[in-house]
Protein backbone atom coordinates (compact mmCIF):
# COMPACT_ATOMS: atom_id res chain seq x y z
CA UNK A 1 0.00 0.00 0.00
CA UNK A 2 2.86 2.48 0.81
CA UNK A 3 4.64 1.68 -2.37
CA UNK A 4 1.14 2.29 -4.22
CA UNK A 5 1.12 5.32 -2.78
CA UNK A 6 4.66 6.16 -3.33
CA UNK A 7 4.81 5.42 -6.86
CA UNK A 8 1.78 7.68 -7.53
CA UNK A 9 3.02 10.71 -5.66
CA UNK A 10 6.17 10.12 -7.90
CA UNK A 11 4.06 9.94 -11.49
CA UNK A 12 2.45 12.86 -10.24
CA UNK A 13 5.37 15.47 -9.55
CA UNK A 14 7.20 14.15 -12.89
CA UNK A 15 3.69 14.95 -14.74
CA UNK A 16 3.90 18.56 -12.80
CA UNK A 17 7.25 18.55 -14.24
CA UNK A 18 5.54 17.97 -17.70
CA UNK A 19 3.04 19.89 -17.59
CA UNK A 20 4.80 22.43 -16.16
CA UNK A 21 6.94 23.36 -18.83
CA UNK A 22 6.64 26.75 -20.70
CA UNK A 23 5.55 26.84 -24.16
CA UNK A 24 8.58 28.75 -24.95
CA UNK A 25 10.56 25.78 -23.61
CA UNK A 26 8.72 23.07 -25.54
CA UNK A 27 9.24 25.07 -28.86
CA UNK A 28 13.01 25.23 -27.56
CA UNK A 29 13.49 21.80 -26.65
CA UNK A 30 11.82 20.22 -29.59
CA UNK A 31 14.34 23.01 -32.47
CA UNK A 32 17.47 21.79 -29.86
CA UNK A 33 16.55 18.09 -30.66
CA UNK A 34 15.64 18.66 -34.06
CA UNK A 35 12.02 16.37 -32.97
CA UNK A 36 9.73 18.50 -34.74
CA UNK A 37 6.92 15.95 -33.51
CA UNK A 38 7.13 17.88 -29.44
CA UNK A 39 5.91 20.57 -31.25
CA UNK A 40 2.37 19.06 -31.88
CA UNK A 41 1.75 18.86 -28.07
CA UNK A 42 1.95 22.74 -27.67
CA UNK A 43 -1.92 24.33 -27.32
CA UNK A 44 -3.74 25.30 -30.47
CA UNK A 45 -3.88 28.83 -29.07
CA UNK A 46 -0.61 29.73 -29.30
CA UNK A 47 1.15 30.04 -32.19
CA UNK A 48 4.90 29.47 -32.15
CA UNK A 49 7.27 31.70 -34.44
CA UNK A 50 9.30 29.42 -36.37
CA UNK A 51 11.71 29.13 -39.35
CA UNK A 52 10.46 28.20 -43.07
CA UNK A 53 13.72 27.08 -44.50
CA UNK A 54 13.30 28.70 -48.62
CA UNK A 55 16.36 26.51 -49.01
CA UNK A 56 19.81 27.67 -47.75
CA UNK A 57 20.44 27.34 -44.10
CA UNK A 58 21.30 30.93 -43.40
CA UNK A 59 18.19 32.44 -44.90
CA UNK A 60 15.08 31.27 -43.16
CA UNK A 61 11.95 33.41 -43.70
CA UNK A 62 10.08 34.34 -40.88
CA UNK A 63 6.37 34.14 -40.40
CA UNK A 64 5.50 35.85 -36.96
CA UNK A 65 8.76 37.88 -35.55
CA UNK A 66 9.22 39.59 -32.45
CA UNK A 67 9.45 42.91 -34.04
CA UNK A 68 7.57 42.76 -37.37
CA UNK A 69 9.11 44.82 -40.39
CA UNK A 70 7.81 48.37 -40.40
CA UNK A 71 7.17 50.59 -43.40
CA UNK A 72 9.63 53.20 -43.02
CA UNK A 73 7.49 55.90 -45.05
CA UNK A 74 4.33 55.90 -42.70
CA UNK A 75 3.93 52.20 -40.85
CA UNK A 76 1.22 50.38 -41.96
CA UNK A 77 -1.09 53.19 -42.90
CA UNK A 78 1.56 54.81 -45.17
CA UNK A 79 2.08 51.15 -46.85
CA UNK A 80 -1.50 50.88 -47.86
CA UNK A 81 -1.41 54.75 -48.97
CA UNK A 82 1.40 54.00 -51.09
CA UNK A 83 0.25 50.94 -52.50
CA UNK A 84 -3.10 51.68 -53.29
CA UNK A 85 -2.37 55.21 -55.02
CA UNK A 86 -0.02 53.21 -57.17
CA UNK A 87 -2.74 50.57 -58.26
CA UNK A 88 -5.11 53.61 -58.75
CA UNK A 89 -2.70 55.21 -60.95
CA UNK A 90 -1.92 51.82 -62.59
CA UNK A 91 -5.08 50.69 -62.84
CA UNK A 92 -7.70 50.49 -66.04
CA UNK A 93 -10.57 53.31 -65.64
CA UNK A 94 -13.03 50.07 -65.19
CA UNK A 95 -11.76 48.92 -61.91
CA UNK A 96 -15.04 50.55 -60.03
CA UNK A 97 -16.88 47.74 -61.54
CA UNK A 98 -14.39 44.75 -60.41
CA UNK A 99 -15.53 43.36 -57.24
CA UNK A 100 -13.14 41.30 -55.32
CA UNK A 101 -10.52 40.64 -52.94
CA UNK A 102 -7.12 39.25 -53.08
CA UNK A 103 -4.72 37.84 -50.58
CA UNK A 104 -0.77 38.68 -51.61
CA UNK A 105 2.70 37.49 -49.52
CA UNK A 106 6.43 38.41 -50.30
CA UNK A 107 9.05 38.58 -48.14
CA UNK A 108 11.15 41.58 -46.67
CA UNK A 109 14.81 40.65 -47.04
CA UNK A 110 17.52 41.91 -43.96
CA UNK A 111 17.74 44.94 -45.40
CA UNK A 112 14.31 45.88 -45.74
CA UNK A 113 14.03 45.66 -49.25
CA UNK A 114 11.17 43.58 -51.04
CA UNK A 115 12.13 40.15 -52.90
CA UNK A 116 10.08 40.83 -56.04
CA UNK A 117 10.95 37.18 -57.15
CA UNK A 118 8.98 35.99 -53.19
CA UNK A 119 5.75 38.19 -54.73
CA UNK A 120 2.68 35.42 -54.82
CA UNK A 121 -0.38 35.52 -54.88
CA UNK A 122 -1.65 33.27 -51.93
CA UNK A 123 -5.69 33.15 -52.67
CA UNK A 124 -7.60 34.98 -55.30
CA UNK A 125 -11.25 35.71 -54.42
CA UNK A 126 -12.88 37.00 -58.06
CA UNK A 127 -9.96 39.63 -59.05
CA UNK A 128 -8.82 39.31 -62.67
CA UNK A 129 -5.39 38.70 -63.48
CA UNK A 130 -4.76 42.08 -65.12
CA UNK A 131 -5.68 44.05 -61.88
CA UNK A 132 -4.09 41.05 -59.88
CA UNK A 133 -0.38 42.38 -62.22
CA UNK A 134 -1.20 46.02 -61.53
CA UNK A 135 -1.23 45.12 -57.72
CA UNK A 136 2.14 43.09 -58.18
CA UNK A 137 3.95 45.93 -59.74
CA UNK A 138 2.46 48.21 -56.67
CA UNK A 139 4.14 46.16 -54.47
CA UNK A 140 7.34 45.60 -56.17
CA UNK A 141 7.40 49.95 -56.31
CA UNK A 142 6.75 50.64 -52.29
CA UNK A 143 10.09 51.49 -50.64
CA UNK A 144 12.22 50.53 -48.03
CA UNK A 145 11.19 48.63 -44.64
CA UNK A 146 12.54 48.55 -40.81
CA UNK A 147 13.31 45.28 -41.38
CA UNK A 148 11.69 42.51 -39.01
CA UNK A 149 13.75 40.75 -36.42
CA UNK A 150 14.29 38.20 -33.65
CA UNK A 151 15.76 38.80 -30.86
CA UNK A 152 16.67 42.14 -32.11
CA UNK A 153 18.77 40.82 -35.05
CA UNK A 154 16.96 41.90 -38.27
CA UNK A 155 15.39 38.53 -40.46
CA UNK A 156 14.28 37.75 -43.72
CA UNK A 157 10.77 38.12 -43.00
CA UNK A 158 7.18 37.30 -44.72
CA UNK A 159 3.97 39.75 -45.14
CA UNK A 160 0.63 39.83 -46.70
CA UNK A 161 -1.63 42.25 -47.95
CA UNK A 162 -4.88 42.38 -48.51
CA UNK A 163 -5.97 44.07 -52.46
CA UNK A 164 -9.58 44.89 -52.75
CA UNK A 165 -10.91 45.93 -55.49
CA UNK A 166 -12.63 48.45 -55.66
CA UNK A 167 -10.21 50.20 -54.53
CA UNK A 168 -11.14 51.74 -50.66
CA UNK A 169 -10.65 55.96 -51.24
CA UNK A 170 -10.32 55.95 -47.27
CA UNK A 171 -7.13 54.17 -47.68
CA UNK A 172 -5.20 56.81 -49.94
CA UNK A 173 -5.08 60.32 -47.71
CA UNK A 174 -4.94 63.44 -50.40
CA UNK A 175 -1.98 65.83 -50.85
CA UNK A 176 -4.16 69.10 -50.85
Amino acid sequence: MFRRILLAALVGLLSMRCFSQSIDEKIGTAINHSDWFALDSISKDSTPTLPINDGEDDEKIWFEPEEPAYYLNGGHEGLMNDLYSTILKTATPQQEEVAGRAIVRFDISKEGQIVPSSIKVIRNMSVPEDYLDSAIEAIKSLRKFEPGKMNGIPKKVAMTLPIIYPIPLDKIKSCE
